[in-house]
């Protein structure tokens, strides 16, 4: 017995079939004989697989999350099985290694579910076999206790079928809910997109104001640099107005036939002085005033 191992506590967190969390801490293990009781469906199974799995690499390991503390004459030993891997470690050093005789491809042989070992095939074991149950079953025969107190062998199908059609209200509901939650976010989706839009409008209009400013800011420049242009011009400018024009022209049209006019005097006075030399006249004689009387 001096090499005698045996699981102290347990912690089984997830296994499949069952969600994380359903099993509680098994905190006392005894070095003896523990047996897991209990109704259908509870998980001894799972949780006999999970023991296993910590012992030696099996098939059951996946999808099974799992850590236990093992005894030892020797030393303590920490062990852990996560996403398929089994990890052994000696407290004493803190070395990870195998179980002392672990041997993977002998696990079969350590290994038998008692339902099999007792199954009936006819070999005068009946006696045996019922006395073995009815320990199993915590001392109680449990045929002869139902048969007792009128128990019910059989329960009727149509609880199934009330229990189905929960089961598919259920899904319904929960696909109803999750439909709505959809939706729900759709609407709140588009409730932003509309937000954005909204956004998006105000900014192109803002975009159009600031355009049309800038515009304005540009004209402004332009006109002061306009009025800066024509501080510089004589004032008589300011007297220019839109008809300006058309009148510069007619008066540029009476000045050309005025110097025409001037000129034709200019060349008939001309001529009169010719003809005036030509009389021969002596100033002096001009200087009288009767003389043109005379002539």
């Amino acid at each position: 017995m001096s090499n005698k191992f045996w699981f102290s506590s347990m912690k089984l967190h997830k296994s499949p079939g069952f969600s994380q969390g359903t099993f509680p801490p098994v905190e006392q293990l005894s070095e003896g004989l523990n047996i897991i009781w209990g109704p259908n469906g509870v998980g001894k199974s799972t949780l006999c697989r999970a023991l296993r799995s910590m012992i030696w690499e099996t098939d059951d390991k996946q999808g099974v999350e799992a850590e236990a503390q093992m005894e030892a004459p020797e030393s303590a030993w920490n062990i852990s099985l996560s996403q398929g891997v089994l990890h052994q470690i000696r407290v004493r050093d803190n070395q990870e290694i195998n179980l002392p005789g672990r041997n993977d491809e002998l696990c079969e042989s350590y290994w038998f579910p008692l339902h099999e070992l007792l199954q009936e095939e006819g070999k005068g074991s009946e006696t045996f076999l019922n006395e073995v149950r009815k320990r199993m079953q915590g001392g109680v025969d449990l045929k002869k206790a139902l048969l007792q107190a009128q128990g019910v062998p059989a329960f009727s199908s149509s609880r199934n079928r009330l229990a189905y059609e929960l089961k598919q209200a259920k899904d319904q509901f929960e696909s109803v809910k999750k439909t709505q939650l959809e939706q729900s976010e759709s609407l709140q989706q588009m409730e932003e997109l509309k937000k954005k839009c909204e956004q998006e409008d105000l900014l192109a209009s803002q975009h159009a104001t600031m355009l049309q400013a800038k515009r304005l800011c540009e004209i402004k420049d332009q006109i002061d640099e306009l009025s800066m242009k024509l501080s510089v011009y004589p004032k008589e400018i300011n007297q220019v107005n839109a008809i300006s024009l058309q009148r510069f022209k007619e008066l540029s049209e009476y000045v050309e036939q005025a110097e025409k006019e001037l000129e034709e005097l200019n060349r008939e006075k001309q001529n009169l002085e010719n003809e005036f030399a030509a009389c021969k006249i002596d100033p002096a004689q001009l200087e009288k005033l009767d003389f043109p009387h005379i002539i």
